[in-house]
């Protein structure tokens, strides 16, 4: 395994993030890396709106003017934008108020650490949210105006309580 690879860097963020930054920002490719962590979010969630496509799945109410029938066939569009724009956003932030602290540091040396922590933190909730989209994609469960609080419909003998928990593990992360 390479020990300055992508997946390194990827891996380790979560079992020793301070070594594996520090070694980060000293990679003349942290800022391709950044952005690759952010694209793997991006991708997933942008297959949780394509699936939720396939679903016939609905939102609760948008915060756009667009028709419910409609809304993840824009917002598949506008996914990947939005986190891409997020993660400039957030870094820049961070950037400017650590440099009115006085720290060191480089936008880009931000934007590298930004773009893992904000990829691998989404994996808290995008596990559950590629696999539900998955299964209503794909009519294992069916998406509707009853889907309100993890309440789906489950045909095909698949046990409710295992979409509840992971409901409820979705839930705590936010909590």
């Amino acid at each position: 395994m390479l020990t300055n690879s992508f997946y390194h860097y990827y891996h380790n963020t979560v079992f020793r993030p301070a070594s594996t930054f520090e070694r980060l920002i000293a990679d003349n490719r942290m800022l391709r890396f950044g952005f690759y962590a952010v694209a793997i979010t991006a991708i997933l969630y942008t297959l949780v709106y394509l699936f939720l496509i396939f679903g016939d799945g609905r939102p609760f109410k948008p915060w756009l003017s667009i028709p419910l029938e409609v809304y993840y066939r824009y917002n598949v569009f506008f996914c990947a934008t939005s986190m891409l724009l997020g993660w400039l956003l957030a870094a820049a932030v961070v950037h400017t108020l650590c440099r009115m602290g006085m720290q060191a540091g480089s936008f880009e040396q931000t934007l590298a650490v930004f773009g893992f922590g904000i990829s691998i933190a989404s994996w808290t909730t995008g596990v559950h949210d590629v696999v539900t989209s998955l299964l209503g994609g794909i009519h294992m469960f069916i998406f509707g105006s009853q889907a309100k609080a993890c309440f789906f419909y489950l045909p095909y003998g698949i046990p409710r309580m295992i979409m509840h928990r992971g409901c409820a593990a979705a839930l705590g992360d936010f909590m």
